[in-house]
């Protein structure tokens, strides 16, 4: 890799960014109501007794685990004809 391989690293966002174009970063609102989700689950990761998050296959719907969730409250997913 030479030198100046990441001259462009930043590509078109820094230039956007420059002139104003905020839609490729991220507000800090946002990021701060993404912690406010994360850290009480990261809280309750680290508890001795916590259960482990359900594992599933890659590539798969996920986890059992989610249909059941969602069963439980009499919802279901709204397209489950996805495809990757």
């Amino acid at each position: 890799m030479t030198p100046n391989a990441h001259s462009n690293a930043g590509g078109q966002a820094i230039p956007d960014a420059m002139n104003g174009n905020a839609s490729l970063f991220t507000r800090s609102d946002e990021i701060g109501e993404a912690w406010e989700i994360m850290d009480p689950t990261i809280q309750g990761l680290a508890l001795p007794d916590a259960p482990l998050p359900a594992g599933y296959p890659i590539g798969s719907k996920g986890p059992v685990e989610a249909d059941r969730f969602l069963a439980k409250y009499g919802r279901d997913w709204l397209d489950r004809n996805w495809q990757h």
